[in-house]
């Protein structure tokens, strides 16, 4: 006699796996199957290069989902720490799954902070000491363009749906 056929969200045959969609469906979560297709050509770079194209494509896309997952940020400070929040995790993600604006903000921050270490690190002459603070502004302001096309790129009220999705 024909078995019906499984549903696309039913669990496999597997008793550990059947047990975790069960609790993810209790939970409200809704488990998918995401099917990626990896080009020839993709697989036989990454295999040339001595990686396992299945796992990087899961490792880009666990990134790319945590890179997009709402988190709350520090309690009692407002939509404006989920957004920090935000450019912290985009600042820790690997770049593959960056934007160009995402791109641009990290590559100008990490500059920044390296130019303010290196300030407090070295000690030099009061003008040489002046012209490094100029500098340093300057790439403040760069810093904060950046960030302003990388939150219009991700929209401006992301940041207040953030801290409401999140909302405890």
């Amino acid at each position: 006699m024909a078995q019906p056929p499984q549903r696309q969200d039913d669990a496999p045959g597997d008793p550990e796996v059947a047990r975790a969609a069960r609790a993810s469906r209790a939970s409200g979560d809704r488990p998918i199957r995401l099917l990626v297709p990896v080009p020839p050509i993709v697989r036989a770079v990454l295999t040339n290069a001595q990686k396992d194209p299945s796992e990087e494509m899961h490792r880009v896309i666990d990134a790319l989902f945590r890179k997009l997952t709402p988190e709350r940020g520090p309690a009692e400070k407002g939509p404006y720490a989920g957004e920090v929040r935000y450019f912290e995790r985009v600042n820790e993600s690997p770049e593959e799954v960056r934007t160009l604006a995402e791109d641009t903000f990290v590559l100008l921050n990490r500059a920044h902070e390296a130019l303010l270490q290196l300030m407090q690190a070295k000690q030099g002459s009061e003008q040489v000491t002046r012209e490094v603070q100029e500098l340093s502004a300057g790439l403040a302001e760069l810093v904060d363009a950046a960030q302003e096309v990388a939150r219009r790129d991700r929209g401006q009220g992301a940041a207040e749906f953030e801290w409401e999705v999140t909302d405890p």
